[in-house]
């Protein structure tokens, strides 16, 4: 065996011995971002161009984009209707899921 097979050889190693403890901290670097994350179910209050009034309980209402759900191809929302609100561990919304009367997001 010659110096460069020895270096494939090695390289090999090296990528066999370290990738699984690289996934494992990736991965569980991922679940702690997600476990700052909440879910908080609001009702639509008010529809202002192209913005949803939700009230969060927090003193003012919060105006999320409507263009979000134009995107995902949601169902038109309507006021009254209720929505998942996704925030991150700063407050700030990540994401959110208009839900049925059962309480199951609507696709």
């Amino acid at each position: 065996m010659g110096r460069h097979d020895w270096m494939i050889l090695g390289s090999l190693a090296a990528f066999l011995v370290f990738s699984p403890a690289v996934i494992a901290a990736t991965q569980s670097h991922e679940n702690e971002a997600l476990a700052g994350q909440r879910h908080v179910k609001r009702t639509v209050e008010q529809i202002k161009g192209d913005q949803l009034q939700i009230n969060t309980g927090e003193g003012t209402p919060r105006y999320i984009p409507l263009n979000t759900a134009r995107e995902k191809h949601f169902p038109d929302i309507k006021i009254g209707d209720t929505i998942e609100l996704t925030l991150n561990e700063q407050n700030l919304l990540v994401g959110y899921h208009l839900l049925n009367d059962s309480g199951q997001a609507v696709v």
